[in-house]
Order: C-alpha cells, then structure tokens, then sequence
C-alpha cells in the first residue's frame, strides 16, 4: 500500500513537472489594437508557472518590430508604414514546455488610395447613345470602402454608379452612355475612398470626346 502511494505521488510529481506555463485568460494586452504607421504600442502577457524555474518569452511579429529587448512579459512595438491586420505572438515557455498567445493589431495607413482607369483611354471617341464601359483600378492597404464613376461637363459633375470595394481591387462600370448632353469634351471621374476610419479619398480623371450624330436628308 506504501509503494502503491510513492508510486501515485511519483507520478503525480511527473505530471505536474511536465505543465506548461498558465496564461492570464485575457491573452495579451496592448495600448491600442487600431494604430497609425509608426505608432508605439505596448503589449504585455500575464504567466504564472505551475514548476519551479524561470519562464522565457519570445516575441514575434508580422510586420513592424519591437524595441529591444522583447524578452520580458512587457514588450514594444513599433508599427510598420503600411497599413493593413497585422498579429503580435508570445511565446511563453518554461524548462519543460510552452504555450502561444497572440492578438490582433490593424494599422490605418492615411495614404490615399491608388486609382487608375484603364479603359477607355485619353481623348477617345465615342458617339451619342453609345455606350461607354469604364474599367478601373483601386487599391489601398486597408481595403476599398466604395468607388464610383462620375462624369463632368461644363463644371457640372454627375455620379453615374458607385460600387462596393473588393478584394480583387479592379472595377467595370457599365450604366454611362454618352448622352447627347455631354457633346464635345468630357471628363471622367473615379474616385475610390479608404476602408480605415480616416476614410482617405484617391481618384484619378480622363478626358473622352463625344461626337453628335448628323441626321442626313433623303435626295429628291
């Protein structure tokens, strides 16, 4: 009966030598999870260890960097230029095991977002009621909120269609026609807004050149 209960406490004892560190439910804590490029943000992990010795932490990143050193329980780190999700890793170990943590941190770059139209070209030609497809570019580290297609003429513009930001980042417009009210020179207009709360606006422009049709009359 004596063995049998130095035989349990033995492997009790193995058992419990073998845990790895315990961390705080909440996981890691940092200074803001919405940051501008740049930004220095603190994050900090609480661990108790259940076995006698020391607990190590490694530090890791998808973009940005920490300030050395980031080999303590409280880190920093910088954000890198370009926006976008990036995730922040802890590693907590002790001499027999670890355990992993991370947490989410989007950075909101305030670039402009990048539009290019590339259909149709500068100075085309059309003529009324032809329809003119618009096709167009739009990027931004922190994704499209919307993009939409204007016309102006004589210092009068009009929204044609709006469309919602997608992953792929390239966009057909499909309801302008070119209306007889926009004879002559026009100017095409698109403009793409940020997914970030700073909601940053970039467009880019064109001139087209619409020509008026000439009714001919029937010969005597």
């Amino acid at each position: 009966m004596i063995w049998a209960l130095v035989a349990c406490e033995g492997v009790e004892e193995l058992i419990n030598a073998n845990r790895p560190p315990e961390l705080d439910e909440r996981g890691i804590i940092v200074s803001a999870d919405r940051v501008a490029p740049f930004d220095s943000v603190t994050a900090s992990i609480s661990a108790t260890n259940p076995v006698e010795g020391p607990l190590f932490y490694e530090w890791s990143a998808t973009g940005g960097r920490f300030i050395q050193p980031a080999d303590s329980s409280l880190v920093y780190w910088i954000a890198p230029w370009q926006g976008g999700p990036y995730q922040l890793t802890v590693k907590v170990s002790n001499n027999r095991r670890s355990v992993e943590a991370s947490k989410n941190i989007e950075v909101v770059s305030s670039a402009k977002p990048l539009v290019d139209i590339q259909e149709p070209a500068e100075d085309a030609y059309f003529v009324v009621n032809q329809q003119i497809p618009v096709e167009a570019m739009a990027q931004h580290e922190n994704g499209i909120s919307w993009v939409r297609l204007l016309v102006s003429k004589d210092g009068r513009d009009s929204l044609i269609q709006q469309l919602d930001g997608n992953a792929a980042g390239f966009y057909r417009f499909e309801q302008l026609h070119a209306y007889r009210a926009l004879v002559g020179k026009a100017t095409l207009l698109v403009e793409a807004q940020a997914a970030n709360p700073l909601q940053t606006m970039g467009n880019d422009s064109l001139i087209i050149n619409i020509e008026g049709i000439i009714e001919g009359k029937n010969e005597p």
